[in-house]
């Protein structure tokens, strides 16, 4: 059954299928978890390295380790959770909490905006190379094929 949904285009899937592609799209997020989990933290160590010298370092180690506190929070959630059985069907609300979760991540790393002022070119292009590397690596492992 599996193979024949996803050999199916999308727009059809959802509209006679939409449970049963959520619970493809949440089994892809359980997957994915802990690679994009263990990223963020090297990300967010990296980021700090390179701001460190310049940056308010009191600033920076707070965000850094709001960062990776995030990303060992959602480690530990998934290890929680990971022998779990999703049912065959899954409603829409169960979306609900891994949204809330994606959006103050997202309002987390945009927080390390603040240091953009006071870092020089070569800082704020690294910043702006690894929110691209996080955006496009968390579009690229969370895509359903």
């Amino acid at each position: 059954m599996r193979r024949e949904l996803t050999s199916l285009p999308l727009n059809w899937r959802d509209r006679f299928y939409p449970e049963a592609l959520r619970r493809d799209q949440l089994v892809a997020l359980a997957q994915t978890t802990p690679i994009n989990a263990s990223v963020s933290i090297v990300n967010a160590l990296i980021i700090a390295a390179v701001l460190w010298p310049a940056g308010n370092r009191l600033l920076v180690m707070i965000w850094a380790g709001a960062a990776c506190g995030f990303s060992i929070f959602q480690l530990k959630r998934w290890l929680r959770f990971r022998g779990r059985t999703l049912p065959p069907t899954v409603r829409a609300g169960s979306w609900r909490k891994p949204v809330l979760w994606a959006t103050l991540g997202g309002l987390l790393w945009s927080s390390a905006l603040v240091f953009v002022p006071g870092a020089d070119p070569a800082e704020t292009l690294t910043l702006c190379v690894m929110f691209a590397g996080v955006a496009a690596g968390d579009r690229k492992s969370t895509r359903l094929n």
